[in-house]
């Protein structure tokens, strides 16, 4: 379930397409998920990159793949389904309530707004056919350039003194 979990957040993908994640549609060394359009909402076939992150996480778990399934289960569609009972023990350990997969995806989207992503680029990232789709994501970014060029260089300037005192000009 932590790997599952962590793709979403590193892929942003839909919980049936990751569910359903072949290894045939993975290509590790590019780091190149590609979600069948017979798989995708849209119905078009998607390119999802995969960050080092994910790429790590699905090397291990090839290792010790025994299916044509990344999260491969003995029901009858081969791979799991449902993770109710271990979501539920997620969210009751974090105290965390009113939280449901989906919200992982959201999570992803609402992160690459945060650090100044356009719409395009968050909306292609998840798989969106329409930009009002992404829209939702666009009032979590913060479009201040003021603000994020003073923080850029305040955390310039902790790196610069590596953990020394930093000495303001009305210090003697």
């Amino acid at each position: 379930v932590k790997d599952i979990v962590l793709l979403a957040l590193t892929t942003g993908a839909r919980k049936s397409n990751l569910f359903s994640m072949s290894w045939s549609d993975i290509d590790l060394e590019d780091g190149l998920w590609v979600i069948p359009a017979g798989k995708s909402k849209n119905k078009k076939s998607m390119g999802v990159p995969l960050i080092a992150e994910a790429v790590e996480i699905l090397e291990k778990r090839k290792k010790k793949a025994e299916s044509i399934f990344v999260f491969a289960s003995t029901g009858k569609t081969g791979h799991v389904t449902e993770i109710r009972k271990p979501w539920s023990t997620i969210l009751k350990r974090a105290e965390i309530t009113d939280f449901v997969f989906h919200d992982l995806r959201r999570t992803a989207g609402s992160w690459q707004a945060h650090i100044g992503s356009s719409d395009i680029i968050i909306g292609k990232s998840l798989g969106h056919s329409s930009t009002q789709s992404t829209r939702v994501y666009a009032r979590i970014r913060d479009n201040n350039p003021i603000k994020a060029s003073m923080a850029e260089g305040f955390a310039a300037m902790k790196k610069a003194s590596q953990g020394k005192k930093i000495v303001s000009m009305g210090d003697k």
